[in-house]
């Protein structure tokens, strides 16, 4: 479990990710415009797929490709300002869950 929102400065990663990958979803529904929360999907369930403890090599073919979508349309939707460094590196994500294994693996073996 979280803490309050109302806590969120004091939030460790983990209580980030949990919203992010998480809760998200059904609290920003009917918040977000529907094209941006369509968007905010892709992101969800790729992170969702590659967080499992096991993931298949189709699996990892679904997330590659909600994330290559997510990244593509992330300039039209949020600006070439906002095209940072880490939105290319989701890129990546998939070829080092090739290599490594679930990312959940990585984040607690680091």
């Amino acid at each position: 479990m979280t803490r309050s929102t109302d806590e969120r400065p004091l939030w460790k990663c983990f209580e980030y990710e949990l919203f992010g990958v998480y809760y998200s979803l059904p609290i920003l529904l009917g918040i977000l415009p529907e094209d941006f929360w369509n968007h905010h999907c892709k992101f969800v369930s790729a992170i969702s797929l590659l967080l499992q403890e096991s993931i298949s090599h189709e699996q990892i073919h679904v997330a590659d490709d909600l994330l290559d979508s997510y990244v593509a349309d992330f300039e039209m939707q949020y600006g070439l300002r906002n095209m940072t460094m880490n939105v290319h590196c989701l890129r990546h994500y998939c070829e080092a869950v090739r290599d490594l294994g679930p990312l959940l693996f990585v984040i607690m073996h680091s």
